[in-house]
């Protein structure tokens, strides 16, 4: 089953495409963190499930460590990268 990436506007999924994209699941049991991200993505008011992702791009390249060429997101990472005026990220350190 593709996935596809949750952020406004994204159009990214992992279907057949050339360009090699990551998925990362919401930080559904860090609510902290959750918000933070959701708030990002100006998202306020939905709940993403267990199914749902956001892909690699809208992640700083400081929010992963590359391992074997395999991309792994840190555990602190928030997402700070959209396009589109009515979002505005905060950052978080």
């Amino acid at each position: 089953m593709p996935k596809y990436c949750s952020a406004p506007s994204c159009k990214n999924d992992s279907g057949n495409n050339s360009d090699r994209k990551s998925f990362y699941k919401f930080p559904l049991h860090h609510p902290d963190r959750l918000q933070q991200w959701l708030k990002n993505m100006g998202r306020e008011n939905w709940v993403p499930s267990q199914h749902q992702y956001i892909c690699h791009e809208h992640f700083t390249a400081s929010c992963f460590k590359v391992r074997w060429g395999i991309r792994y997101l840190e555990n602190d990472a928030v997402p700070t990268l959209f396009q589109g005026p009515e979002v505005k990220p905060e950052h978080v350190m």
